[in-house]
């Protein structure tokens, strides 16, 4: 073992950093700008980490060359001398365990840890990813077995959206989540109930911030006084005649205050209220009802699923102006079919349906 190793491994932690704020001979390795672990320059033989007091004591009586931590809070703090009777992998074990002590102890809204994961979830929190659905279709998903994952980013490089539409995201300022379904075995012509599900959870977080202003825009942004503030796509895997597996992926804009993309009327929680909000407390205003909508709808109860969502429906019993084509005409939405299929009435009495992206609602 030696000081370049213990550096590269420290690094390859989730969001670590390294900064000489002690000065130019020490480096300190950090997450979310608290230490778990300390090189000293010119003592390259050791490295000193964070380390439970009761395994402190334990290991320091087992190893001659681990011990308690120089110029360092002794209870708290351990250095671990390489070259010595303790095994590289155990110097590697007490950095992953460092690494996790301080994780823990970080505030909710770092959202790195979520202790209101629900129960046969997983939960797994990125600091920067292409896309969490991306992320969701990597080898680290296939090797879980819970039955939902449940993943967090503080950043998308490649955000989207709807038709590839390129989703703008401040890092650390909003929320962009992934969750994967497992065993899912949906019918097929229920896939629609997994929005109508995504876009109430949602849309029902939301409201108790902003109230009534929050509406479900067909079929599944979320909208608040004609600026939207959050949207999903999904992807499911299909086997004979069910969904066995699906992801959606959503973004919701929390504290982000500036936009630079081509959206053209996008806001926030923040912009809305006029002070930043918890993401984690957002989170589980969201999460906290999902596995019994998700349990409803695979067991076949849709009727309060439905009537949550087309309550909450932008442009229900209203006139509003759509574009079909080159045509222009104001209708209000007349009903929702099972797949999704949206039936507007014009003002002539005429029924027109459709299919996601083949109209759109001007205002």
């Amino acid at each position: 073992m030696n000081i370049e190793i213990v550096r590269e491994y420290c690094l390859s932690q989730a969001g670590a950093t390294e900064d000489c704020a002690f000065g130019p001979d020490g480096v300190l390795f950090r997450i979310c700008d608290k230490i778990f672990a300390y090189i000293d320059l010119n003592r390259p033989d050791r490295v000193v980490v964070k380390c439970d007091p009761d395994r402190s004591i334990t290991l320091r009586d087992i190893y001659h060359g681990i011990h308690t931590a120089w110029h360092w809070n002794k209870k708290h703090w351990i250095e671990i001398h390489f070259e010595t009777d303790v095994p590289d992998y155990i110097v590697l074990q007490l950095i992953d365990e460092s690494y996790q002590l301080v994780a823990d102890k970080l505030p909710k809204k770092k959202l790195v840890t979520f202790p209101e994961t629900p129960k046969g979830w997983h939960y797994h929190h990125l600091f920067t990813t292409d896309t969490v659905m991306n992320f969701l279709k990597e080898d680290w998903a296939k090797e879980q077995t819970a039955s939902c994952l449940l993943v967090t980013a503080d950043h998308q490089t490649a955000g989207r959206g709807q038709q590839d539409h390129h989703w703008e995201d401040e890092e650390g300022a909003n929320l962009l989540i992934g969750i994967k379904m497992q065993d899912l075995n949906l019918p097929i012509h229920c896939h629609f109930r997994l929005t109508q599900v995504y876009s109430v959870a949602i849309a029902d977080g939301l409201r108790t911030y902003l109230g009534k202003a929050v509406k479900i825009k067909w079929p599944n942004d979320i909208y608040v006084n004609n600026k939207k503030i959050a949207g999903m796509i999904f992807e499911n895997k299909v086997q004979g005649k069910n969904i066995a597996e699906s992801i959606v992926g959503f973004g919701i804009n929390v504290n982000q205050t500036t936009f630079h993309s081509d959206a053209p009327n996008p806001t926030s929680l923040q912009i809305e209220l006029g002070h930043e909000v918890d993401r984690a407390a957002l989170l589980r205003k969201i999460i906290k009802p999902l596995p019994e909508m998700l349990k409803a709808i695979q067991q076949g109860e849709f009727s309060k699923i439905v009537f949550e969502y087309e309550r909450k429906l932008y442009g229900s019993n209203k006139y509003h102006l759509y574009k079909d084509g080159d045509e222009y005409f104001r209708a209000q939405i007349y009903s929702i079919a099972e797949d999704g299929m949206l039936s507007l009435m014009d003002k002539m009495g005429k029924v027109r349906t459709y299919y996601f992206n083949e109209v759109q609602l001007i205002r």
